[in-house]
């Protein structure tokens, strides 16, 4: 489990930040339905993921205030890893739930009381479709993604001389990427499905750490 670790990082990070280099349009109803996912009770969908040939799988992940749960399955061998952020010690964990080990990443020394767990400073709603984001979109279309209505929000850059395209499905139930595509200026296309959306409150238990986890190692960063 520890040769993963980075590459586990690696996803955790990729997930939270995307950069989106983005230029402009108005209409409200768009904007607005990029707001809704901020008043969701939390969220989950399902979305593929490949690291190589031999590490590729479906990953689940629930969002709800400050936390996080993601479980990444690999569909070669079976395999499960949880990770669970935004815990009250300032940590997130990586877990082997069939050994019920795990290895625990310190961003701080200083344990978070519960009164420091504030929506605003720990949300992580993988909210990247900010003011910056809504003010840059290039051109919107409406339309219908796997049975759902959709805005389809696009924009056109250039690196390195060349045109690069970066569309992305919204749902406007949720506010949130039905589908997100990348057209690369070397020719190369990136894409991420997310699939069967839901909105929550869930259970606490989902967010908890393992009863009687052993945590085989920890990492601690400054």
């Amino acid at each position: 489990m520890t040769k993963k670790r980075f590459l586990i990082i690696s996803s955790l990070i990729t997930l939270v930040l995307v950069v989106v280099n983005v230029t402009t349009s108005s209409a409200d109803s768009w904007q607005q339905i990029l707001q809704k996912s901020r008043d969701l009770d939390g969220y989950y969908y399902k979305t593929p993921y490949k690291f190589s040939n031999s590490n590729i799988g479906i990953m689940q992940v629930w969002h709800q205030g400050y936390h996080r749960r993601v479980e990444m399955t690999n569909s070669i061998n079976g395999e499960t890893i949880v990770l669970l952020t935004r815990q009250t010690d300032g940590a997130f964990y990586q877990i082997d739930p069939k050994a019920n080990e795990g290895i625990a990443y310190y961003y701080t020394d200083v344990e978070l009381l519960p009164q420091d767990l504030d929506e605003t400073r720990y949300a992580v709603s993988e909210n990247r479709f900010d003011k910056t984001f809504i003010e840059k979109v290039s051109s919107v279309e409406e339309l219908v993604y796997q049975n759902q209505p959709v805005y389809l929000l696009e924009n056109k850059s250039t690196h390195g001389g060349n045109e690069e395209v970066y569309r992305v499905w919204i749902s406007k139930e949720f506010g949130l990427p039905l589908k997100e595509e990348m057209h690369m200026a070397d020719g190369r296309i990136h894409r991420r499905i997310y699939t069967e959306m839901q909105e929550g409150p869930f259970s606490q238990e989902l967010f908890q750490l393992p009863k009687e986890l052993k945590i085989i190692e920890e990492i601690r960063f400054n």
